[in-house]
């Protein structure tokens, strides 16, 4: 896809986002041994780092050097193909459905600073936290693969998805893990009261 900046994949804050990634990922991946509380702790903590970092991300290619119809012609680059990313997407957020059990829902505003979007509506956590785990995921392992075209994909998508899909989801999902841990549950009890 053009001119890549090949320098960006060795910037200390690509390989910062890099190693978060990972540690959110395999945060999810042993989803079945840890306990809620811990899980939602855990999350509180990677979510925020996740989306601070991203916004720190080169832009891995140099757009003066590219002619416009090579730029959005380019090969279709995945980390994992569609269907799998569709099943993994099912299997997951299933999982995580059983983990979070009657916490698995919260209401929203879709547009908080919409003044004419005032509809509450009913979000699903695990699908969304879900959706944050495979776009991570998918760029972890397209980064992995180690030549640049691929470095560079990871890179672009982790940008483009910041600003319109998981860094989203990341923003809508931590007012609610938030009250989970802060709100309602009582640690003298060890339970939570909703």
């Amino acid at each position: 896809m053009g001119q890549i900046h090949q320098e960006a994949f060795e910037e200390e804050e690509v390989l910062g986002f890099v190693a978060e990634a990972h540690r959110f990922c395999d945060l999810f991946e042993r989803l079945s041994s840890l306990g809620r509380l811990y899980l939602l702790q855990q999350l509180n903590e990677s979510l925020p780092l996740l989306y601070s970092m991203a916004h720190r991300l080169p832009d891995p290619y140099n757009w003066d050097e590219i002619e416009r119809d090579e730029a959005w012609e380019a090969e279709d680059r995945r980390g994992m193909p569609l269907d799998e990313h569709t099943a993994k997407w099912s299997e997951w957020s299933e999982r995580l459905r059983g983990k979070l059990t009657n916490h698995k829902l919260f209401r929203l505003v879709y547009d908080p600073v919409d003044p004419r979007d005032r509809e509450i509506i009913e979000c699903d956590l695990a699908g969304i936290l879900t959706e944050v785990y495979l776009d991570m995921k998918d760029g972890l392992i397209l980064f992995g693969r180690g030549s640049d075209e691929d470095r560079a994909q990871a890179l672009w998508d982790w940008r483009f998805g910041l600003r319109n899909n998981w860094g989203r989801h990341i923003a809508e999902s931590l007012t609610p893990i938030h009250s989970l841990i802060y709100q309602h549950y009582d640690e003298d009890e060890g339970v939570f009261d909703v």
